[in-house]
């Protein structure tokens, strides 16, 4: 586990982003489910992200974080919450970290997530500055991505939380959680389920009588609609 830590520090040392004066509390500690504020969250979820890829370990603490989200209370006291916000889940470092392992796809899609972590890294971003770079430059993903952070933050979020990420999830959205539902009743985890969500793309000429609409970042999307490998 040396090798993780190592990766998760010099992943700090890569980040120009600024950590907010109080974030992790009166303890000054910090831990994989604990809600902190949006770029506390982005600035652990990235190292942990990074040192999960060297460390399976870390990987399964950060999906198991997803689950027992907490605030804390008094100093060292941890309060589960029992029905955590949008805004709570995308303030917890583990939630971070474990979309970014989603999206990551087994290393298909780290050099286009490294390429969005340079073009915003300032002193000032969060998770979602970074994914919403990410679309603008991979829209055939922006479906899938959605789906991952929707899982990963339990449904919570609104339609307008999803939306700078993609417009046209919010339709397929009740099909994912069926299929979470069903995945989690057979004793699926989460990670497993997120690694079977691909973005299947459709011809144009086929699902599409004349050129695509528009995406929200300005190029097109043909049909774009996503698919489950193995999770049904």
């Amino acid at each position: 586990r040396l090798a993780g830590l190592l990766v998760h520090e010099l992943s700090h040392t890569q980040d120009r982003t600024s950590l907010p004066r109080g974030s992790y509390g009166a303890d000054n500690r910090h831990h994989l489910p604990e809600v902190t504020n949006p770029t506390a969250a982005f600035i652990e979820g990235w190292a942990n992200y990074n040192q999960s890829l060297v460390d399976p370990i870390n990987r399964s603490n950060v999906f198991a974080a997803c689950s027992s989200i907490c605030t804390e209370g008094n100093e060292g006291r941890y309060d589960r919450v029992s029905s955590p916000s949008f805004a709570q889940y995308m303030s917890a470092e583990g939630v971070s970290a474990a979309i970014f392992i989603g999206l990551d796809s087994n290393g298909t899609k780290r050099n286009a997530i490294m390429r969005s972590f340079n073009a915003t890294n300032r002193a000032s971003r969060n998770t979602m500055d970074v994914l919403s770079h990410y679309v603008s430059g991979n829209d055939d993903d922006a479906n899938r991505l959605a789906a991952i952070v929707d899982v990963v933050t339990g449904f919570s979020g609104s339609e307008s939380d999803l939306s700078p990420l993609s417009d046209d999830y919010v339709s397929q959205r009740d099909g994912i959680r069926q299929s979470w539902q069903t995945h989690q009743s057979s004793g699926g985890s989460l990670d497993s389920f997120i690694a079977g969500l691909t973005c299947q793309q459709q011809a144009a000429a086929t699902s599409q009588p004349a050129a695509s609409a528009p995406s929200k970042q300005g190029g097109t999307v043909a049909g774009s609609k996503l698919g489950l490998l193995g999770v049904d």
